[in-house]
């Protein structure tokens, strides 16, 4: 009875590692396909370009956009000398010892094409209402996947999305110099 079983169960054995070969070969298969760009006209490119916003920028939490209240003049306007505590601001930056501003990076080959930047005013931190060098402002990274829009080389009339790193300035923060 074990000579009947024996080759039973090596047939079953070889079909489990054809079955597990062939759903191996078709998981690789369409996880590629996620992670392959394509190469898509504008309209499918818009198409592609939104549910990455939605899947990888809002599902992080991490608001990429301009913030409320950013505008060219923003840029202008705030330095470190000009800068005045206001601790009944509900805008951190305001009431930092490292204050910052926005600075707007605006890329048309990226989603999202526009992305809020902080810069840090000063180099010291304003203590005591006036920048002290004995401390030094740091801006504060984080990184964020953006998708890059790229030209496909089969057909330059077509485009791909390429998934990258981008490291984000979003705020800036008051610590003592290294020595």
């Amino acid at each position: 009875m074990s000579t009947v079983k024996l080759p039973y169960f090596k047939m079953l054995y070889k079909i489990m590692r054809v079955l597990f070969c062939v759903a191996l070969c078709l998981g690789l298969t369409f996880s590629s396909k996620g992670s392959r760009k394509g190469c898509f006209n504008k309209a499918e490119l818009e198409m592609h370009g939104k549910p990455f916003l939605r899947k990888h920028l809002l599902r992080s939490g991490f608001k990429i956009h301009v913030p409320d209240g950013v505008q060219k003049r923003d840029h202008e306007t705030h330095t470190c000398e000009n800068f005045k505590l206001k601790p009944s601001s509900l805008d951190l930056k305001n009431r930092a010892l490292s204050p910052w501003k926005y600075r707007i990076d605006v890329d048309d080959n990226r989603y999202p094409a526009r992305i809020a930047m902080a810069e840090c005013l000063c180099e010291g931190c304003i203590i005591d209402g006036e920048q002290n060098h004995g401390y030094s402002s740091e801006l504060v990274k984080q990184t964020v996947m953006v998708a890059t829009i790229t030209t496909c080389r089969s057909d330059p009339q077509k485009y791909s999305l390429q998934y990258v790193p981008l490291e984000v300035g979003v705020g800036c923060t008051c610590v003592i110099p290294r020595s």
